[in-house]
């Protein structure tokens, strides 16, 4: 399997919301493999366009759709081919674990071939201060606002307009749907999946595999695994 290597990419704050011309872009990788072909895999590919275009650079020939070789149909999907997982080649392509569903994400990285190289993507309308400590293999979408004093692990997903706000403290796999807010002072456990528009109250911990949903308002912290929504947010599954 592929290992999660103990480093972390700093990103320094070089854009301000008033400031459009100097917004933050960041591609690690010259050739990405995207590892899935579903709906997240071609929102990623959108991010990755973006911020390819900004550095005068053409996306199309330098990226790839993988997915399991036991549905897999050679085919284009926006410009770039499909593959089966067992034709990616980590000596000439990052990975980006590009499958929404965290858990998914967990078992999928189980599969990929040790020596794994994972790329990391941050659209350039994202705005990171210099405090800001992110894993391997992320996906950061537009929109996205990180304060200060935040670490997350490696292959997060952070998706459109997504807001964090200071000393926040994530394990590996974190995602979040469009507009999830996370005030100050909280943390998350590996694997954790807050929903659309879904809001932290500060200072809640949740644990390994919490699943807030849509619209749900954490007001206490989370210690069991599950599905929660509502407001209050409550254990419905």
């Amino acid at each position: 399997m592929a290992q999660i290597k103990p480093f972390f990419l700093f990103y320094p704050l070089v854009n301000t919301i008033f400031a459009p011309d100097y917004f933050h872009t960041m591609v690690i990788g010259d050739k990405i493999a995207l590892i899935g072909a579903g709906g997240a895999a071609r929102d990623i590919l959108c991010q990755l366009a973006d911020a390819w275009q900004k550095e005068g650079k053409d996306y199309k020939g330098h990226v790839v759709f993988t997915e399991p070789d036991s549905v897999h149909r050679p085919r284009m999907i926006m410009n770039c081919p499909v593959i089966a997982q067992s034709a990616f080649n980590p000596e000439t392509h990052h990975a980006v674990l590009a499958i929404g569903n965290p858990s998914d994400r967990a078992k999928v990285l189980e599969q990929l071939p040790p020596q794994t190289r994972f790329g990391t993507i941050i659209h350039p309308s994202c705005i990171i201060s210099e405090w800001v400590e992110i894993g391997p293999g992320a996906a950061v979408s537009a929109g996205c606002i990180l304060t200060c004093n935040i670490r997350i692990g490696a292959h997060c997903h952070l998706n459109y307009n997504t807001t964090i706000a200071h000393d926040f403290v994530a394990g590996d796999f974190f995602t979040t749907a469009p507009s999830a807010s996370v005030n100050g002072n909280c943390t998350a456990g590996n694997r954790v999946y807050i929903g659309s528009h879904a809001a932290l109250r500060q200072g809640v911990s949740l644990a390994d595999d919490v699943v807030i949903g849509m619209g749900a308002m954490v007001l206490n912290s989370i210690s069991k695994p599950g599905t929660y929504a509502g407001i209050p947010a409550v254990r419905i599954g």
